[in-house]
């Protein structure tokens, strides 16, 4: 028996190189960006490359909970409240602008961005409950394990790995399957759900190969980030990081405050920081954010072709003319 998925993961590879193959600068930019905020493996790069690189600035950095800082504390807390909220506002947005880019169009960014707001509220709002839920269940499990033993402590270790399995592949699946459901569809999340649940209650082996291949692509992709993120951290952190120590050392002994000083190295190291990331970003998830949608569009389409093709009816990457 030929398993659709795993047809589809070796056509990802030549859909995937064909989209890639000589596109300009700007348009792997606007990829990096993109690929920045759907998230997925490009957070294991990130806080790897994060861990590397201090930039020289913690020595050198106020105490936030000196009493006479609280209200800049406080300050930074709603300003990253703000912007995580933001983030996951316009990445869930991204999750269709990317599948836009994959069958055929323009890579306009702002211009989609609009058109896909509605959608998007609807998939942060699923995705927050998913989070609220898995959060719950793990810490239940995990009050219910500590100081347990013998069957109770089996099966509250067994009900913590179900509740983060679960909630992987409950979310792997709505970004993978419902979303370009949603968006060839012009249908509402539930809906879409709908629609993707009859398909894999038809075929329930064949997703169940997809969501394999789809977390094996996933564990690669970590393992090689994490790699790439110490590579990182040895390559563009250490200079970066012994020029922001000495640079600091020197202002500081010329009468300069700490906070002062750490603002100014701020400035100065967070473009080249910036740089170095999206430029590792597009190397390497890139790629890889292009070949898991690529995997998942291509396993719908074996069974409906809407979903594999671009608005003028071709399938891109992988049809021609």
């Amino acid at each position: 028996m030929s398993w659709h998925a795993l047809v589809a993961a070796r056509e990802a590879v030549g859909a995937t190189g064909a989209l890639l193959t000589g596109r300009s600068i700007p348009d792997w930019t606007r990829l990096a960006l993109l690929t920045v905020f759907v998230g997925g493996p490009t957070a294991a790069l990130v806080a790897d490359f994060n861990l590397g690189t201090p930039l020289g600035m913690e020595l050198l950095a106020p105490d936030p909970t000196d009493p006479e800082l609280l209200p800049v504390t406080a300050a930074a807390l709603v300003a990253a409240t703000v912007a995580l909220s933001l983030y996951i506002v316009v990445g869930a947005v991204f999750e269709f602008v990317v599948l836009d880019a994959l069958r055929g169009r323009p890579f306009a960014i702002l211009v989609r961005f609009p058109n896909h707001l509605r959608p998007a509220l609807d998939l942060v709002a699923f995705r927050l409950t998913v989070y609220g839920l898995v959060i719950a269940v793990l810490a239940v499990a995990l009050a219910a394990t500590v100081g347990a033993d013998g069957r109770l402590a089996t099966a509250g270790s067994l009900s913590l790995v179900t509740a983060a399995l679960g909630g992987l592949a409950l979310s792997r699946l709505t970004s993978r399957l419902v979303v370009p459901v949603m968006l060839v569809e012009g249908c509402s999340l539930r809906e879409g759900w709908r629609r993707v649940r009859h398909r894999i209650e038809r075929r329930p082996g064949e997703y169940a190969v997809y969501l394999a291949v789809d977390l094996a692509a996933l564990a690669l992709v970590l393992v090689f980030g994490a790699a790439l993120g110490a590579l990182a951290a040895v390559v563009v952190a250490l200079p970066l990081g012994a020029f922001g120590l000495g640079l600091g050392s020197t202002l500081v002994a010329s009468g300069l405050s700490g906070e002062v000083v750490t603002g100014v190295i701020g400035l100065l190291l967070l473009p080249p920081y910036l740089v170095g990331t999206l430029a590792l970003v597009a190397l390497v998830h890139v790629p890889a954010t292009v070949y898991v949608r690529y995997l998942a569009l291509l396993t719908l389409a074996k069974t409906d072709r809407r979903y594999g093709r671009g608005p003028d009816g071709r399938l891109h990457g992988i049809e021609s003319g």
